[in-house]
């Protein structure tokens, strides 16, 4: 993204398709398309496009741990009552996530361009009440089942690519396991079964609880685990494939 200099009433202006930012009183204020999107203004352009250019990775980070957009710079979302919030500060450029719990609220910075530490501080936020419970009774655990089996235990999903979906681990106390995945064949039904190896049981349920599964597997599993075919001509497309 580039933004062109243009000259506007006496202030500077600088513009960019659907994007523009005026400057006053020594700050870069946005809009897109005519309508205000931060609070606070930038320190220079490239602050702006560096934010607008990182904005789309960062909502798609947020949206696939179930985030959603509240307004330009806030995204919430709730978790078993639990209320997790992401906020951007202009001044600082840096992002704030509060997990709103039930005596002394838990805030971590985030600097931008830090995606990394980002995901890293939501899987903490995301799992730091479940990872030492080992009761799966609340989500689709299986143990030792045999993959022929697998198609019996799995559970239908309501999703536009995605038929249903499992998980099976060794024994119970694991942190890792297999994740299964039955995409929907051409018709609209059943199609091909896909297991994905050493995914964490923690990555897995935040996989359960997202409100798109069909994304949430896209962004954080199909290119990240080693997999296999368990159906049709049992050949994978991609790099990570085993067969």
């Amino acid at each position: 993204m580039k933004f062109t200099k243009h000259n506007e009433f006496g202030h500077t202006v600088y513009k960019s398709g659907v994007y523009s930012a005026t400057e006053t009183n020594g700050r870069l204020y946005v809009s897109k398309n005519k309508k205000p999107m931060y609070n606070a203004g930038f320190v220079n352009i490239g602050a702006v496009e560096d934010y607008i250019e990182s904005a789309d990775f960062y909502d798609e980070i947020l949206k696939s741990y179930g985030f959603e957009k509240q307004k330009d710079d806030l995204y919430e979302c709730k978790l078993d009552g639990t209320s997790i919030s992401a906020k951007y500060d202009t001044y600082k450029q840096d992002w704030t996530i509060m997990k709103q719990c039930e005596n002394t609220p838990k805030t971590y910075t985030v600097l931008v361009g830090d995606m990394e530490t980002m995901k890293e501080e939501l899987d903490n936020l995301m799992t730091e009440d479940i990872l030492e419970d080992d009761d799966y009774s609340d989500i689709p655990v299986m143990a030792a089942i045999s993959t022929k089996n697998i198609a019996d235990t799995m559970v239908k999903v309501d999703s536009s690519n995605m038929w249903s979906y499992g998980f099976n681990v060794k024994k119970y106390g694991d942190k890792t396991g297999d994740m299964f995945i039955q995409f929907k064949g051409r018709n609209g039904g059943p199609g091909e079964i896909y297991q994905y190896f050493d995914v964490p049981i923690s990555l897995w349920r935040r996989f359960v609880s997202a409100p798109s599964k069909g994304h949430f597997f896209y962004v954080n599993v199909r290119s990240k685990f080693k997999y296999r075919k368990l159906t049709g001509d049992k050949k994978g497309k991609f790099s990570n494939a085993v067969n």
